[in-house]
């Protein structure tokens, strides 16, 4: 695999490790969820002593691109919309039909990412897609969020826009504690699981033959079923607080 970090030789070394680590996630090849290789590496590929890198990772937490995760290592955040989406979050607690108008915007984002994966996808890419529906399959709905989160995210980092990516992965961490308990009950049914497996993989297959068109119409199809399983989820809810 391809290094994803040079050597860096001017003064200022830790702004200089920042710059550089900005600027591959806003080109999309750092995307949310990547871990960063462990230090000794990293120190090796920069060229940087240790010091310099702790500083810089230190900047980068605190700027919030990256984690740190206590003996897991060190990973790369969505660009934080907390202050913006805190509001923004109590209206959807309290408003199901402002929910439904997040879940449409995600509509018209997934969609257009499918398309852009079929024209522009990688035989990586596609590597990355295919292992995402089999773990899926693999693990027989449980858990599902993460696989299928993992799914959405490879298409739409598939579609080279790093903005998309980071809005898909935000709609899902922003929307996970309103709906995963829903959905998670609902795909318990063993009558629901093939189906949604069955979606994935037409999606997969539509972006591997190189359809942009037939991309969006299977990621338009997976949509309207989840969104009816959304809907069914609502009223389960409501019918159990009475």
């Amino acid at each position: 695999m391809q290094e994803l970090f040079s050597e860096v030789t001017v003064h200022r070394v830790s702004d200089k490790i920042v710059t550089q680590l900005i600027a591959l996630i806003g080109e999309g090849r750092l995307a949310p969820g990547d871990k960063l290789p462990p230090e000794r590496e990293l120190i090796a590929q920069l060229g940087v002593g240790r010091s310099s890198l702790r500083e810089a990772l230190s900047i980068l937490e605190a700027l919030g691109y990256v984690e740190v995760r206590s003996r897991k290592g060190v990973f790369v955040k969505g660009l934080d919309p907390s202050l913006a989406l805190d509001p923004l979050t109590r209206i959807l607690q309290e408003d199901f039909g402002k929910l439904r108008m997040l879940y449409e915007v995600r509509n018209d984002i997934e969609l257009a990412s499918a398309a852009a994966a079929a024209r522009r996808r990688t035989p990586e890419d596609l590597e990355n897609i295919l292992r995402c529906v089999e773990q899926l399959e693999a693990a027989a709905g449980a858990p599902f969020w993460e696989h299928d989160q993992a799914f959405h995210m490879a298409v739409a980092q598939a579609s080279h826009n790093f903005i998309r990516v980071h809005m898909v992965s935000h709609i899902f961490e922003f929307t996970r504690p309103l709906l995963e308990p829903w959905v998670s009950r609902l795909l318990a049914d063993p009558a629901s699981f093939p189906s949604l497996t069955g979606q994935h993989r037409a999606i997969y297959a539509a972006i591997a033959d190189g359809d942009p068109g037939l991309a969006r119409v299977r990621m338009k199809e997976h949509f309207a079923w989840s969104d009816a399983k959304i809907d069914e989820g609502y009223r389960q809810a409501q019918a159990a607080d009475r």
